[in-house]
């Protein structure tokens, strides 16, 4: 068995791919391959002022990556990496470079790809007690690697040899096989695929969320009476459904509140709402709907 440990560099960190490093190593940690694939973004490079986020140094200047092909260039030997058989792969937060991978591949209008890995960042809480999820790969190098070597920060091909170090130190540690480790850690197992449809997900719910929240503050506002209308998340996270339930509050001149001693609470389904019921029905005073029963109430109103 062979073991791939890769890592992605961005031209702002988050996005536009300009390294894709990887190291692949045997069951005694030899080194067999190795290379740092510089990339030409095709985007502006952005490491300093980044919203909530440290500024980034690179290790090249950014006339080297633009002298380099583009992603499209590399897809097909990066995929190949990913799912050629009988070999393993690894990564550190590695849900962060699945998302980096596929936010280019689709900005290239390539396919997406499905590959399984596992995450050296969740095998650490595993390993011992005093780390957990969100450890750094700088602060797990500098705790568990023993012997260390001079390496960059922020270059691709470092990073992930730090990972493959990292994994070495946990597997010495336990006095034990990488493949007996990777049995106990099967919770870092991830599929690409399914991490970046959940990605994507959370990130279409935290959209709708901050669309409910400017409904509710810039509407509020405009209506002067105490017809207040709670409305449960499972409902307005559905962007058909919120089109539906933001007309019902218009048409019937409610305001929507956060509180749940609202004079209308709207809960997704019977199933949703006996859950909820189970906490908060001894503070609730109002009228207990589903969303069934507003699309009732506006189907009847259009008679």
């Amino acid at each position: 068995m062979r073991y791939l440990f890769f890592d992605i560099e961005c031209a702002d960190g988050m996005f536009a791919i300009c390294e894709f490093g990887y190291v692949i190593c045997d069951e005694n940690f030899k080194i067999t391959h190795k290379r740092n694939i510089l990339i030409n973004p095709r985007s502006k490079f952005r490491l300093t002022n980044r919203k909530k986020s440290k500024d980034l140094a690179l290790t090249y200047p950014i006339e080297e990556y633009i002298k380099h092909n583009e992603f499209n260039e590399f897809y097909d030997n990066i995929k190949f990496l990913l799912t050629q058989k009988n070999i393993k792969i690894f990564g550190y937060a590695v849900n962060n470079d699945i998302s980096f991978l596929f936010r280019d591949t689709l900005r290239y209008n390539l396919k997406l790809f499905d590959f399984s890995c596992y995450d050296v960042q969740k095998m650490l809480n595993i390993f011992s007690s005093n780390n957990n999820a969100s450890t750094s790969l700088e602060k797990a190098y500098t705790n568990l690697v023993k012997d260390k070597v001079d390496i960059k920060h922020h270059h691709a091909l470092c990073d992930a040899y730090k990972s493959m170090l990292i994994f070495k130190a946990m597997v010495e540690a336990l006095d034990t096989s990488v493949e007996q480790f990777i049995s106990l850690c099967s919770s870092s197992f991830i599929n690409a695929l399914s991490s970046w449809n959940k990605t994507q997900k959370n990130e279409q719910n935290k959209r709708q969320k901050r669309k409910w929240d400017k409904f509710v503050s810039s509407y509020k506002n405009k209506i002067d009476n105490d017809k207040t209308i709670y409305v449960s998340d499972l409902i307005y996270l559905n962007d058909k459904q919120f089109e539906v339930i933001t007309k019902y509050i218009k048409d019937n001149n409610l305001i929507p509140t956060k509180s749940i001693s609202a004079c209308y609470l709207v809960f997704l389904d019977e199933k949703e709402k006996n859950k909820r019921l189970i906490k908060i029905k001894e503070f609730i005073k109002g009228e207990i709907l589903i969303y069934q029963d507003i699309l009732n109430k506006m189907k009847s109103n259009n008679k």
